[in-house]
């Protein structure tokens, strides 16, 4: 199966939106998230804090608790950089895809699926692919690194070559 058709910017943020989404769960999942993160960050410094003072006070176990507590706030570094470097490729996606509309061509093969446009190829296996999302406005195709490719309704002739093309792909992605 092969189909034809052009993606716009918005086709773009709306993968991202729904990128973000799947990553937070939706604005109960930002705020929850959020309030996770800053109480995570809080029992660091707590921790942090208190491994100091029990270092300078010269307890036995200072330098063990500090080593644990420095540990636990560089990995709580690690795991915020992470989130922050992921949502900035996201955007930084949308910024240099252009000019826009991009014309694109998808073309499902037994290994997966290849996406062309005026400049490149990218090539997905079946194996990178978990989920067809079914959309109001096309389908997304959720890969494993979060990110999710957005097949705008433009690009199908009709109703039954969208089916299609969803059952197709929920045929050959592996759970």
């Amino acid at each position: 199966m092969e189909l034809r058709y052009h993606i716009e910017r918005s086709d773009l943020a709306a993968a991202q939106e729904l990128a973000i989404k799947k990553l937070v769960g939706g604005v109960k999942g930002r705020i929850f998230f959020v309030s996770l993160n800053a109480f995570v960050w809080a029992l660091g410094t707590i921790a942090v804090l208190a491994a100091i003072d029990s270092f300078n006070r010269g307890n036995g176990f200072g330098s063990y608790f500090a080593i644990a507590s420095f540990g636990i706030a560089a990995l709580l570094v690690y795991v915020t950089m992470q989130a922050i470097w992921r949502r900035a490729i996201l955007k930084r996606e949308i910024d240099v895809r252009g000019p826009f509309p991009i014309d694109q061509t998808l073309t499902l093969t037994d290994s997966g699926l290849s996406l062309r446009d005026h400049d490149s190829e990218l090539i997905l296996s079946w194996a990178i692919i978990y989920e067809a999302i079914d959309l109001p406005i096309g389908v997304a195709l959720a890969t494993r690194s979060f990110s999710h490719l957005l097949i705008p309704n433009r690009a199908f002739a009709d109703a039954s070559t969208r089916g299609l093309f969803i059952e197709t792909v929920c045929n050959r992605i592996t759970p």
